[in-house]
């Protein structure tokens, strides 16, 4: 393989995808999906969620504020 290739990444993901990408739950994904904060298309059986929104959604998520303090 070409050491300078460029990586192409899918506009969509498989549900498998989504949660290798987001490591979100497959079920809060779905979850997601149903509230319309997630846009999904379907091809044949398959459920694909768009990269943009997965990205947004996880933008989206709250901060955490659990570190502990290193003294």
């Amino acid at each position: 393989m070409n050491p300078q290739a460029q990586t192409i990444a899918p506009a969509l993901l498989t549900i498998h995808g989504a949660v290798i990408y987001s490591g979100l739950a497959r079920s809060r994904l779905y979850l997601e999906i149903k509230a319309g904060r997630l846009d999904a298309r379907k091809a044949g059986r398959r459920t694909l969620i768009t990269r943009p929104s997965l990205d947004a959604l996880l933008d989206a998520l709250p901060k955490a504020n659990c570190l502990p303090d290193v003294r």
